[in-house]
């Protein structure tokens, strides 16, 4: 029984390590009135696509008022808008880091 236990609990080791190394970390916000192309791929749920309409809706329509005015992007519904949530901001500074890997 010791023996099975020891191997069932080395099993969930192995499947949480390797896991885990296709996890991301990521810290930060962005400021979508500013940020770079590249800058908004940091942020989940924005994959290149997202990150393409988002700049292309501000130069057309000007900055965002406020961050459910991304509702009004191209592939942006409520559900991705709440995990997106709080990586957003209107004003200061792009601070947003993602390690992937870890």
């Amino acid at each position: 029984m010791k023996k099975m236990t020891t191997f069932i609990a080395v099993m969930f080791l192995v499947f949480v390590a390797a896991h885990a190394s296709q996890a991301a970390v990521i810290w930060g916000q962005v400021n979508v009135n500013t940020a770079s192309y590249n800058e908004l791929l940091k942020v989940p749920y924005i994959n290149g696509e997202i990150a393409h309409y988002i700049i292309e809706f501000r130069n057309a329509n000007g900055p965002f008022k406020s961050v459910d005015d991304l509702l009004k992007v191209e592939g942006v519904n409520k559900k991705t808008l709440k995990e997106m949530r709080r990586y957003i901001v209107l004003e200061g500074k792009t601070t947003i880091e993602r390690l992937e890997g870890l």
